[in-house]
């Protein structure tokens, strides 16, 4: 009996934690990011990746990019209007602001345009971009403003009786680009998008303007 009354007070004497606080309930899906906000707003956490596609008219593409210690993203993507004007780059994006509800981010990018048809060219090119995006949870719409500089190179060749003479020359193209839609991450690491794209391209030469729509979809992991 008296073992049994040692044993009770023994019980009596250990404290007891609440269940809430030794495993609290945590909304997984609310704790992290999304890849799709990622790939729309700019810039990603340190180890969180991110990979989108887009279709539509008249432009297609396709962006990859992973975020590193320091807040830098490099970014990797294709745009190309109808497969007659190809624009792959590279480069970082980055948050300059970023906070629950939206973030805007800054990105730079070097490149290479290549246009088939009868305004045929190539040359390098260099894009710098804003994106801004506003989180309500899954939801997140979005909006990009972004200006592409492109320097092709032209050689002419001048024959004379005492020789032959080649001369370079260089002519700048602009194009301005905005985009905007919605973003619905679907979970963490899925996500889709609709928007709306305006090209204005190579203001002053050609000068055509291309609007149009999208429908995008992103993959993630790392989060």
């Amino acid at each position: 009996m008296s073992a049994a009354i040692a044993l009770c007070a023994a019980l009596l004497a250990v404290p007891l934690v609440p269940l809430e606080e030794t495993a609290p309930s945590v909304n997984v899906e609310a704790s992290g990011e999304y890849a799709s906000h990622d790939m729309l707003g700019g810039g990603s956490k340190p180890g969180a990746w991110a990979v989108g596609f887009q279709g539509g008219w008249p432009w297609l593409g396709a962006r990859a990019q992973v975020g590193l210690p320091g807040g830098l993203t490099p970014v990797i993507e294709v745009e190309t209007a109808l497969f007659r004007r190809v624009q792959p780059s590279i480069g970082v994006s980055g948050r300059l602001f970023g906070g629950a509800k939206g973030r805007l981010s800054g990105e730079a990018l070097i490149g290479w345009q290549t246009q088939t048809g009868v305004l045929e060219h190539r040359g390098p090119s260099a894009t710098a971009r804003l994106r801004v995006i506003g989180i309500a949870g899954r939801v997140a719409p979005w909006f990009a403003l972004g200006t592409r500089h492109t320097f092709l190179f032209d050689r002419k060749r001048i024959v004379r009786r005492s020789g032959e003479t080649v001369i370079w020359s260089s002519r700048h193209r602009w194009s301005p680009h905005l985009a905007g839609g919605v973003a619905i991450g679907i979970t963490k690491n899925v996500g889709i998008d609709v928007g709306l794209d305006w090209h204005v391209v190579d203001v002053g030469t050609v000068e055509v303007s291309l609007p149009g729509f999208h429908l995008g979809v992103q993959f993630g992991g790392g989060r």
